[in-house]
């Protein structure tokens, strides 16, 4: 039976490091354009639950757009993961 290997190009740190840059820069550029969209939808959502009472939570006080909740509530929780880690290891 023979083994299959793919002959992979190879990349130098040079051209790795210039990628990664490439990538966040264009993440940050993103992040500006859709801001708008996102507070937008944001406020829409808001003025939507204006006077809306859910039958077991009661009434909405705010409104955040899923992309910020992802990122306080998922990397608050992964900080604190690491400090636990850390004390167990």
């Amino acid at each position: 039976m023979e083994i299959i290997v793919p002959k992979l190009k190879r990349y130098s740190d040079g051209e790795i490091d210039r990628a990664f840059m490439k990538e966040i820069k264009t993440g940050f550029k993103r992040e500006r354009e859709t801001e708008k969209q996102r507070v937008a939808g944001a406020a829409k959502e808001a003025q939507a639950l204006k006077g809306a009472t859910h039958p077991t939570l009661g009434k909405p006080v705010a409104s955040i757009p899923p992309r910020e909740y992802f990122h306080k509530e998922v990397r608050s929780r992964d900080r604190a993961f690491k400090r636990i880690f850390k004390v167990l290891q």
